[in-house]
């Protein structure tokens, strides 16, 4: 695998681990427990994914966020939790997960990782707290049905065309700068009217 291919894998897995950090965990560790992809010299530190304790914790917690998902406002808080859980355990599970790579290589991608996470949670996060604003009650179900049936497709995305989540995790991050600056500048404007 080639560098931006790496770069592109660790960024699409940092992009779901910041919406959704225990099933796409749970997730690769089934496919590898079920030899539904196959690991290249440089990634078999991840085999760990697939051992019976990492599926049963993993597991166990996807079902918990799946139901808190749910839950409006519930939600909010349970992001807010996770504003710290989902970035620190994308870097972790980079820096496990790449133990081919020398540790400047490991260190640059577990950097990497951790911010893509953080940036994906916290447009997750701003999004359903707009959503728990809506006075019907599905809207919330509704956006997380969308954020659990995109965690598989984009775990697919990523595991066999890198270098495509590579260009959309870019142009997402560019248009998230993108928009908080308009935010930022909005923001000011009405303090100076204030």
């Amino acid at each position: 695998m080639s560098l931006p291919e790496l770069i592109g894998t660790a960024a699409g897995v940092g992009f779901l681990a910041g919406i959704r950090l225990y099933a796409t965990v749970f997730i690769l560790g089934l496919l590898i427990r079920f030899g539904v992809i196959e690991l290249g010299d440089q990634f078999q530190t991840m085999l760990h994914l697939g051992s019976t304790p990492v599926l049963i914790a993993a597991g166990a917690l996807t079902v918990v966020e799946f139901i808190s998902d749910k839950i409006a406002w519930f939600d909010s808080l349970w992001d807010s939790i996770h504003t710290i859980v989902r970035p620190i355990g994308a870097a972790v599970l980079a820096m496990t997960s790449l133990g081919a790579l020398d540790s400047g290589e490991r260190t640059a991608i577990a950097l990497l990782t951790g911010a893509v996470a953080l940036s994906s949670h916290a447009a997750k996060t701003a999004t359903r707290v707009a959503v728990n604003h809506s006075p019907e009650p599905l809207s919330n179900v509704f956006v997380s049905a969308i954020e659990d049936l995109f965690l598989p497709f984009g775990l697919w995305l990523t595991l066999h065309y890198p270098l495509i989540v590579l260009g959309v995790v870019t142009a997402f991050l560019v248009a998230l700068v993108w928009s908080i600056r308009k935010v930022m500048k909005f923001v000011r404007m009405r303090l100076q009217r204030a």
